[in-house]
């Protein structure tokens, strides 16, 4: 039940085949030698010597941040460049008492959009906006079916809203004040 278990089978996984993960961890840099990963340097100044890894980071973040443009042959920069990021979202994690869904007799997962219209929203956030009003949002119980994730009486929530993407420096600014608009609505 709910979304850390696929990510835990993933870790499981990479561990059993003789993979490692550092946690919690920031890599400031990918190294390479020629063309081919090297390892990686964390902010700690730690190295991981290796020949492969896996990014969460976005693609830009990857390739213009973490290897650095001048490692990334021209043709390829322009083409990341003309990349328009698709919609993102925002999500917030709540544990509370009681539960949303059998106080309100909702199913499974709660769809909350008072703008009938959500091409419109969308249409929003494809140009950089924000949907500053949640005129999507969308509350799921994980633990409300898998009981194990929760104490007896208490629901973990996920509330889930579309945003374009926007750099560091915006959400680091504005953070608080989107994720209260989220749970006040």
């Amino acid at each position: 039940g709910g979304m850390q278990v696929f990510v835990d089978c993933l870790a499981e996984n990479l561990r059993r085949l003789g993979g490692e993960i550092w946690l919690p961890c920031e890599v400031t840099k990918i190294i390479l030698e020629g063309s081919r990963v090297k390892g990686v340097e964390t902010k700690e100044g730690d190295f991981a010597n290796t020949d492969q890894i896996v990014s969460t980071a976005g693609l830009k973040q990857t390739f213009f941040r973490l290897i650095g443009r001048d490692a990334i042959p021209g043709s390829l920069t322009e083409k990341m460049e003309c990349l328009i990021p698709s919609v993102s979202s925002v999500v917030v994690y709540l544990g509370i008492t009681g539960s949303p869904l059998n106080d309100n007799n909702w199913g499974r997962t709660v769809w909350y959009m008072p703008n009938s219209n959500p091409d419109e929203v969308y249409g929003k956030v494809f140009n950089g906006g924000l949907d500053n009003a949640a005129e999507i949002l969308v509350l799921a119980c994980p633990s409300h079916y898998d009981r194990a994730l929760a104490p007896d009486g208490c629901e973990i929530v996920y509330l889930f809203t579309v945003t374009s993407a926007k750099d560091e420096t915006f959400w680091r600014e504005h953070k608080v004040e989107f994720y209260n608009r989220i749970v006040d609505r």
